[in-house]
């Protein structure tokens, strides 16, 4: 499998205390809560297949912990980050086409749906070349950007997973992308799936920085961004200028180096 490193650093989360745990829920968070069971119970269901998945490298929910050991690390360092900070939306790009981001994006999406008390979304925003539904052999009634449009409703647009992992799903590329990112319907759209769905992370696929704009008209959207680099196709001066725009527009959470020979990793 593709070894990854992820260099990120984050602070130690502050912890729960038992006597906050146990303080009853509000009316108003308890209907919340219900309307979020029920926004998502009526999302159709899809099915994975692990073998699909593994021929195209998505290891997070395999049963060998071995495996997906390198993407536990990865997720378990980007969940704890974002519970720290109240962070829900996180962007996953790279400098170039080809770096991994959809496989990165899917194995984090997944390793933190693994956790039942985690409800995740997982957005195909790389309006260039989105894969997303080809990878997960799934196809919504309506692509997602019929939602952002505002032309559908959430449980037109977006697929199950089990309890707690939502998908949508780009169908085809998009056109004036960025635009389409800059528009008050996706914004309103966005908050849609962390007020309905009650969203604790929402994880999206964006397409490579120095294609165009999309990622950049993406970053007032999310919270953090997640830069992936590949071992060997990556330049330099590509990734400088990336880290550059991240930490300018927005918060760069962390770098992952994908790709890395297994003569470098022993």
């Amino acid at each position: 499998m593709d070894q990854l490193s992820s260099l990120l650093n984050p602070s130690t989360p502050q912890l729960e205390t038992s006597a906050s745990a146990a303080l009853p829920l509000p009316n108003a968070a308890r209907a919340a809560m219900e309307n979020a069971h029920q926004a998502w119970s009526e999302l159709p269901e899809m099915a994975i297949v692990k073998r699909r998945l593994h021929r195209e490298r998505v290891f997070a929910a395999s049963d060998d912990q071995d495996t997906r050991q390198p993407l536990d690390l990865m997720r378990t360092k980007v969940g704890r980050v974002m519970k720290e900070r109240s962070w829900v939306t996180i962007g996953v790009t790279a400098p170039t086409a080809k770096c991994g981001t959809t496989t990165i994006a899917l194995n984090l999406a997944m390793g933190l749906a693994r956790l039942s008390a985690q409800r995740v979304i997982m957005l195909d925003l790389n309006f260039r070349n989105p894969r997303i539904g080809s990878i997960l052999g799934a196809e919504p009634k309506y692509p997602l950007q019929e939602l952002l449009a505002g032309r559908r409703p959430l449980s037109q647009c977006l697929l199950r997973h089990g309890t707690n992992l939502a998908v949508g799903i780009t169908t085809g590329a998009v056109c004036n992308g960025a635009d389409l990112l800059m528009e008050g319907s996706t914004r309103e759209a966005m908050s849609l799936l962390k007020r309905r769905l009650m969203a604790d992370v929402i994880v999206c696929d964006l397409g490579p920085m120095l294609a165009g704009d999309d990622v950049l008209a993406f970053l007032p959207l999310s919270d953090c961004t997640l830069l992936v680099v590949s071992a060997g196709r990556s330049r330099k001066s590509e990734v400088d200028v990336c880290e550059r725009d991240l930490d300018a527009y927005g918060n760069l959470l962390g770098v992952v180096m994908n790709r890395v020979p297994h003569r470098f990793l022993r």
